[in-house]
């Protein structure tokens, strides 16, 4: 099972911990065989926030996050059919890694963008799940496990 966090969560996620919907996710990572899966710019994007960064490398550390290699996420960013949103990192990531779970805020915008690209058949096959509120949890329960595409 395993998770992507969409880099406009991260400086809500680890600045405000006490929130329902961050702390029930955080809380999730850190319970059984779960990971997290970052690489290219969004593992750029996410360390820009230190308590983020911090956050990754201990899990790193614990084997809580997956590291997919740059070069991975940029070939498969060249071969993406053509997407709506300006996520392609994002969707390649989760190409190259199996990965079927995002955590973004992207649901409260209007264009909802990389929502509907993660949900598009056509682009990411299966299509992906997106986690926005504590009650989402329940998506976690039947996620694809981390296996790297190329590896």
């Amino acid at each position: 099972m395993c998770i992507i966090f969409d880099a406009n969560i991260v400086a809500d996620a680890f600045n405000n911990v006490d929130d329902k919907n961050n702390k029930t996710i955080l809380k999730w990572i850190d319970g059984g065989p779960k990971r997290l899966v970052t690489g290219g710019k969004n593992k750029v994007e996410i360390y820009r926030v230190g308590k983020a960064k911090l956050f990754f490398e201990q899990r790193v550390m614990r084997g809580k996050v997956a590291v997919v290699p740059d070069a991975y996420v940029e070939a498969e960013e060249k071969v993406l059919p053509e997407i709506t949103s300006n996520d392609a990192h994002v969707i390649a990531l989760a190409r190259v890694s199996n990965c079927r779970r995002l955590w973004t805020k992207d649901g409260k915008t209007k264009k909802k963008a990389l929502i509907k690209d993660f949900k598009n058949r056509e682009i990411l096959n299966p299509p992906g799940k997106i986690y926005l509120k504590a009650e989402h949890i329940k998506i976690m329960k039947n996620a694809p496990p981390f296996k790297l595409k190329n590896g």
